[in-house]
């Protein structure tokens, strides 16, 4: 066929036999696969898919194409609820865009009962015959979490799904509490326990890795960046080291922590517990009056934090001044958190007038009972407390990387490359349907100040959130890079992360790199082996920290089933649109829902509405809906709209609850604009605990 193009996608089992080619570069729309050209592809798959001219099948006018080659298989292991069927086990995956059923023979079902949780591993993928609704696989169970409707039995299922362990070994564990039981001593550092310090975290914090103090100088002021010595106490190439290397980073959940370092020193000898000696490498940066960085230093010290700051008592006294009733506590401090917050403000406004991206959007508070059930879901509050501790920890980050970067020692840089012009293009034209100005924005050359302009305008109009979930998705996602590079959404040309080592191993590289020229150690090695191992951790803890969230949001939106909730649309797709409640939870109105039967459907993904005749649904409208269904395993939550159930009441027949349909396949949301609510936001967004530039 004519203009033949071969490339590497994964597939979408749409579950009516055809499916969708996503290129994993992003670079172009997706390829139409008719059922007889898949190949026997399942979702997730890594094809390669031969591309030919537009609407030659007659299926669509879009991009068509066929698979010639399954590359790689995206599911080897298999999570579902296992239940005997005679002398063999079937088990139904938790992923329905799977559209599989795995056989398990009964030999290999190991201690699995009816009704479990388990993990499979498959051995026989085969292809699903013409008119059969499911793939039928085969394979062997590898582990069986309990219960499977229990939130214990999920948690566990998806910690090993996305291979997060949670048990250290006892070699671990022994080396950690051998170096955390060593004596401190101020040989070979400087002391700057005489130097009023304090830590700002949240209440319920354990690990404290950042310490703060000001000074005022002659031309500005001098801030320190105090961080936990974590290098001293975990030397390359040990137990702990290739336990903390392979972890990567601490993953955060809703009532508990996955840490990179064991309790001994995360919450012991590295953490800066108010009132006693700790080893900490110390930036010492000058700034002057108008917050631009004109010097640093980094040193070898021991020191010891005076107050054990909360950023809800921080901020009380930001509100109330000497009047807060926290006053008594932060008395030897109080002149310096006033500094502080002048020179936050200060930081504030230049990071403004360069261009730095500021794309604030709710994050979900999960308040839990005593049988840590879900009983409500708020806003997580910021204040001036948490948002300065950001400032400063950003301009401690940039001053590591160009202490590194000018002396040509190895760094792990965190980078965020600029936008993609297509990216960029699309965005413009979502934007000016939204009725914002766009025309300084040159998709070629992006600018983020200028993309920060458009954001307050959005703000000004009520409509910022969407516009910073469609922007934020039109952004590159950061990564760690050996190679400097700028960070497209902080505006700089450096930056790397220094500031959290018992959290993140990239900062642990990076002290060891500050540590070689302080006292003579070695370099740390292998620096692009390290960024790409530990750009891949991260985004292994993003996905399970988002798949448990949603576990818990499904969870408490089951407590509430047929219950009414404002909503806003967040994402609009072919099948359907997902809609946002005041409670931060998110659910799909199937289109079935939306429109009168057998009504055509029209979806613009420029204009992102979905359209029947007079009735169209855009980004960021309003409605009010109905929770339908919730389904805990899968995270999924279904809506409908109010006004439909109200209909279908005055009709007199009752609204009938229904199972999801898999016509439509919820995967392609997130790819679209809206999308999942966290996606971007937890690789982009923030700089303490939970959050990552």
């Amino acid at each position: 066929m004519s203009n033949e193009i071969f490339l590497t996608c994964r597939f979408s089992d749409s579950g009516r036999g055809f499916g969708f080619a996503e290129l994993t570069d992003g670079s172009a729309p997706d390829i139409f696969i008719a059922p007889d050209d898949t190949m026997g592809a399942m979702t997730g798959d890594l094809v390669l898919v031969r591309r030919w001219r537009a609407g030659e099948s007659g299926y669509t006018r879009g991009q068509e194409g066929e698979v010639t080659k399954i590359i790689e298989r995206g599911n080897p292991e298999i999570i579902g609820t296992f239940r005997m069927v005679g002398a063999e086990g079937i088990v139904m995956p938790d992923e329905k865009k799977l559209h599989a059923e795995v056989r398990i023979a009964g030999a290999d079902i190991g201690s699995a009962r009816t009704g479990d949780k388990v993990s499979v591993r498959i051995t026989h993928y085969g292809k699903r015959r013409r008119g059969d609704d499911v793939f039928r696989l085969e394979g062997y169970v590898t582990a069986v979490f309990g219960e499977a409707k229990t939130r214990e039995a999920n948690y566990a299922a998806v910690l090993h799904r996305n291979g997060i362990p949670t048990e250290f070994s006892d070699d671990v564990i022994w080396e950690a509490e051998d170096s955390a039981a060593r004596p401190i001593t101020p040989e070979g550092r400087t002391d700057l326990r005489d130097t009023l310090t304090l830590t700002i975290d949240g209440a319920d914090a354990k690990d404290l890795d950042d310490a703060i103090s000001l000074t005022r100088t002659e031309n500005g002021w001098q801030l320190s960046v105090h961080i936990a010595d974590v290098s001293h106490y975990v030397p390359e190439g040990g137990a702990v080291d290739r336990e903390a290397y392979a972890r990567g980073t601490s993953v955060y959940f809703v009532d508990k922590v996955v840490p990179m370092l064991p309790v001994a020193l995360s919450n012991g000898a590295c953490s800066l517990n108010g009132g006693v000696d700790r080893y900490a490498l110390s930036a010492l940066i000058d700034l002057d009056e108008n917050g631009n960085m004109t010097g640093y230093d980094f040193k070898k010290s021991l020191i010891r934090s005076d107050i054990r700051g909360v950023y809800s008592e921080v901020n009380d006294i930001f509100a109330n001044g000497r009047d807060s009733v926290f006053a008594t506590k932060y008395q030897a401090v109080l002149d310096m958190l006033f500094d502080m917050k002048a020179l936050y403000e200060t930081l504030r406004r230049a990071a403004d007038e360069r261009g730095q991206l500021s794309m604030e959007s709710p994050e979900a508070y999960i308040q839990l009972d005593e049988k840590g059930l879900p009983t409500d879901i708020v806003p997580r509050s910021r204040g001036i407390g948490e948002m300065l501790i950001e400032q400063f920890m950003l301009a401690a980050n940039v001053a590591a990387a160009k202490f590194l970067h000018s002396r040509g020692l190895p760094c792990l840089y965190r980078v965020h490359e600029d936008p993609r012009p297509e990216k960029m293009q699309s965005f413009a034209v979502f934007a000016h349907n939204m009725g914002l100005d766009i025309s300084a924005l040159r998709p070629h050359d992006a600018n983020p100040a200028v993309l920060g302009a458009i954001l307050a305008q959005a703000e000004e109009k009520g409509i910022g959130e969407i516009v910073s979930g469609v922007m934020l998705r039109s952004l590159a996602k950061a990564k760690y890079s050996e190679k400097p590079a700028p960070h497209f959404g902080l505006a700089s040309e450096l930056y790397c992360h220094f500031t959290s080592p018992i959290r993140r191993y990239p900062d642990l590289f990076v002290h060891r790199a500050i540590t070689s020229v302080l006292s003579g150690t070695r370099l740390p090695a292998h620096p692009a082996e390290s960024a790409r191992v530990t750009t891949d951790a991260e985004i292994r803890a993003t996905t399970a920290e988002r798949e448990i969230e949603d576990i818990y949001m499904a969870q408490y939106a089951s407590f509430h089933i047929g219950e009414e909730y404002d909503a806003v649309i967040s994402s609009v797709c072919s099948f359907g649109i997902f809609a946002r409640t005041e409670k931060l939870f998110e659910g799909l109105i199937n289109v079935e829902e939306l429109f009168p039967p057998r009504a055509r459907t029209e979806f613009d993904e420029e204009r992102m509405t979905l359209r029947a005749g007079d009735r169209v649904y855009r980004l960021g409208d309003k409605l009010r809906i109905r929770i339908e269904r919730a389904d805990v395993p899968s995270g999924e939550i279904d809506f409908v709209p109010a006004e439909k159930v109200l209909a279908d009441k005055t009709a007199g027949k009752p609204y009938p609850k229904k199972e999801f349909s898999h016509k439509y396949t919820r995967s392609a949301s997130r790819k679209t604009a809206g999308g999942r609510k966290n996606d971007g936001k937890r690789n982009f967004k923030g700089n303490k605990k939970g959050k990552r530039r």
